[in-house]
């Protein structure tokens, strides 16, 4: 982000935490020029897409919890159990919802969060476990506040992919800024 800043000092980036479907609906219309999103592999005829990494899912829960013991947790394994869950337009939570319908499995929505820092305070405290990527629990686990264990579900498969527009112009430092954080090429679309 510096070496970006310093080759492009007029840019200006303006950082808007929002749920997927908003941000999408603000790379069309043009009051973001860019959506970095997670979600399964997305498209769209009016987006370019481009895959970042694949972010790895798991279950957190207190140390003590029982899921200690596994190696990975199936959609079965969070019968009764109470879960914490973001917020709506989430897609991973999504999926977790219709998993949890389709196997028919009991559950207690307990707490339901916009912050994902809330959402693993609460775990911390006990109160049940979450759906979360890894990425955002590492320093926890390292704490020893919070275990993560791989979700295994066919439907589990998500990535961080950047999101602009086709039809927008893109400026030399817009350019410039899609090389430092993305893929490359993005001289050819």
């Amino acid at each position: 982000m510096q070496s970006c800043r310093q080759a492009y000092p007029e840019i200006h980036v303006n950082l808007q935490p929002s749920n997927e479907p908003f941000i999408i609906e603000a790379v069309k219309e043009g009051s973001l020029d860019i959506g970095i999103i997670l979600d399964a592999l997305f498209t769209d005829p009016e987006l370019h897409s481009e895959i970042l990494r694949e972010e790895e899912l798991v279950i957190v829960a207190h140390p003590t919890h029982k899921f200690k013991d596994l190696n990975e947790v199936q959609v079965h394994h969070l019968d009764n159990e109470s879960l914490i869950i973001t917020e709506e337009g989430c897609t991973y939570r999504a999926m977790l919802l219709k998993a949890l319908k389709f196997s028919q499995v009991n559950y207690t929505l307990s707490y339901e969060f916009g912050n994902i820092e809330a959402i693993k305070q609460c775990v911390v405290y006990g109160l049940g476990v979450a759906l979360l990527p890894r990425m955002v629990v590492t320093e926890e686990m390292m704490k020893g506040q919070l275990i993560a264990v791989p979700f295994q579900h066919p439907d589990c498969k998500f990535y961080t992919q950047l999101i602009y527009s086709k039809k927008k112009w893109k400026s030399k430092a817009f350019l410039g800024f899609l090389e430092r954080i993305g893929p490359p090429n993005y001289q050819n679309q």
